[in-house]
């Protein structure tokens, strides 16, 4: 049933172009801030407990209702719930269709568009000029696909849509912590060790995909490079990937050049995928036969 549910959710995240309004986090700000209001509330958002109370409500009604559901009606109605529910941790915005239209405007020379796409992709302010911008979002495209596809597919094949919905909640948790000053620190820095723990598994996986699918040995050269260094998940993906790309940390790239490259970024991405699902189809296949 995963990997059915993992296909289906991945084909409507090819189709489906107008999903992201229903995937955004913006319930969240009004959620932390009734349980600021219950009482104990000031404890219910300090460090680690304020973290726990705030991920328990939403995973214990997850893994009620795909308990209640169990195998009922040939498990169909389970497998279209674990569908949903990954769909929905599959994003919050839909990478191909930001790859498509960042492409677009760039034919189109519409720099804003561009330059608008570019800081949704980086989290952050781009560089200007176009050459910074392109590797910039060259860089992107592997690394975002890391945490949007990638390491919510691996916790969604070990815990189901509880894993699929914790480490969602947690990244958008930390991106909340991230901007928001009212938050306590202690509540930032229990959200941080968590998404790295999260991390590091699909991290080193996802790692593993892009080597096969891209240059083989640079990305394990910077592997080497970057463990050795104590690279934390994160940045340990954003520097293979670029070596699986063959494309140098903050090289600016001629506007032919980042073309090309953004198309063999996204190829990465959906190799590796395709890598992730073959032995996932292999060892489900293996379980059907034993």
């Amino acid at each position: 049933m995963s990997f059915l549910a993992v296909v289906v959710a991945l084909f409507l995240e090819r189709v489906l172009v107008d999903q992201d309004e229903w995937r955004q986090a913006r319930w969240l700000p009004s959620y932390l801030a009734w349980l600021r209001r219950l009482p104990f509330g000031e404890h219910l958002s300090e460090g680690l407990s304020g973290l726990i109370a705030a991920l328990t409500p939403p995973l214990l009604l997850i893994a009620l209702i795909q308990a209640s559901l169990g195998h009922n009606l040939a498990g169909i109605p389970s497998l279209l719930f674990a569908t949903v529910v990954l769909l929905y941790c599959l994003g919050p915005g839909n990478l191909d269709a930001q790859i498509q239209t960042f492409a677009e405007s760039l034919e189109d020379e519409d720099d804003g568009l561009a330059a608008e796409i570019a800081r949704d992709l980086l989290g952050d302010e781009p560089a200007p000029g176009r050459p910074s911008l392109l590797g910039q979002v060259v860089r992107a495209i592997p690394f975002e696909a890391f945490h949007r596809l990638f390491a919510v597919l691996f916790w969604f094949l070990v815990l189901g849509p509880l894993g699929a919905l914790l480490y969602r909640l947690s990244r958008q948790l930390l991106t909340y912590a991230a901007v928001h000053g009212g938050l306590d620190p202690g509540f930032r820095d229990a959200t941080r060790r968590l998404v790295r723990i999260l991390d590091w598994a699909p991290a080193r996986l996802t790692l593993i995909g892009y080597a096969l699918a891209g240059s083989f040995d640079d990305t394990l050269r910077r592997w080497r490079e970057a463990s050795d260094a104590g690279a934390e998940p994160e940045a340990l993906v954003g520097q293979c990937a670029a070596a699986a790309l063959r494309v140098e940390d903050d090289e600016p790239l001629e506007e032919q050049d980042g073309a090309l490259l953004i198309e063999r970024a996204s190829a990465l991405v959906w190799r590796s995928m395709l890598i992730w699902l073959g032995l996932l189809g292999m060892l489900t296949i293996a379980y059907w036969a034993a």
